[in-house]
């Protein structure tokens, strides 16, 4: 009796038991299914998110990829045509070089050819007349005045490697009893250098003289070749201190002037 009591006790438990189990496990189902369902969703649209900036990234690479391989292609066609440009320069250059030095080859021959005709020809200390003058005086003569031109001359000098020699002649006067003239040679406008050509008397003189000299060039410069000026002055003595000096040129005579272009020594050959 006691157990047919327990089974009518424990049956409608164990039936509402199960009714909540079942009832439990569809609730259950449906929100799994549901949740499922949800990250199913969830799950696509992310990979539809990442597919749509995969494939926009995608777009940008490939322009990027074209436009990398556009200016690739454009600086290689350049350095290719700026390299063959740089092989034509050279090129043009040893060309140019090789006739510049057939031609430099071709000047130290000619140089050397016609240096050894002028030495030959010319010889240490040998000269040629390339200009002269003479001036007749008065009988009033020439009163010198300081820096006063006596006489000058336009000559031209054929080569620039060669010395000029100065002859100058006449008679010269110092009429001061204490005085001191100085007879000089300038070309242009300056004295030959290193050693100016002068020649002076001292006191009352009357004499005829000549005064000769080399120069190869001025203080500022050699005397090249081309067309020049030498003038013969007179000057009071710079070491005098007597002021009262009359310097006359000429008294009566011819002055002659020559301008000889001369070879140079053997020592500067």
């Amino acid at each position: 009796k006691l157990t047919t009591q327990l089974i009518n006790v424990t049956n409608p438990l164990v039936d509402r038991l199960n009714i909540s189990l079942e009832s439990l496990a569809y609730e259950l189902h449906n929100v799994t299914v549901s949740r499922v369902l949800q990250l199913e969703n969830s799950l696509e649209n992310v990979s539809n998110h990442v597919k749509n900036v995969t494939r926009g990234n995608d777009k940008k690479i490939n322009v990027l990829n074209n436009t990398l391989h556009s200016d690739l292609f454009s600086l290689n066609s350049s350095l290719q045509h700026q390299d063959e440009v740089f092989k034509n320069n050279i090129s043009s250059l040893h060309t140019s070089l090789g006739d510049q030095t057939k031609a430099l080859d071709t000047l130290q021959l000619r140089f050397s050819s016609l240096n050894s005709s002028f030495r030959e020809h010319c010889g240490a200390g040998k000269g040629r007349l390339v200009g002269w003058r003479s001036k007749e005086w008065n009988e009033t003569s020439e009163i010198g005045t300081n820096l006063h031109t006596v006489v000058k001359l336009t000559f031209k000098k054929q080569r620039s490697d060669t010395f000029l020699r100065f002859t100058f002649f006449t008679t010269r006067v110092e009429r001061n009893g204490q005085g001191c003239s100085q007879w000089y040679f300038m070309v242009g406008k300056t004295e030959c250098t290193p050693h100016s050509i002068k020649g002076h008397t001292h006191r009352k003189i009357e004499m005829s003289s000549s005064i000769v000299g080399v120069c190869k060039g001025t203080s500022d410069r050699i005397i090249l070749k081309g067309t020049h000026e030498v003038s013969m002055h007179v000057r009071h003595c710079p070491w005098s201190s007597d002021s009262l000096w009359t310097p006359i040129t000429g008294f009566h005579t011819t002055t002659t002037l020559l301008v000889e272009e001369m070879c140079p020594p053997q020592n500067d050959a």
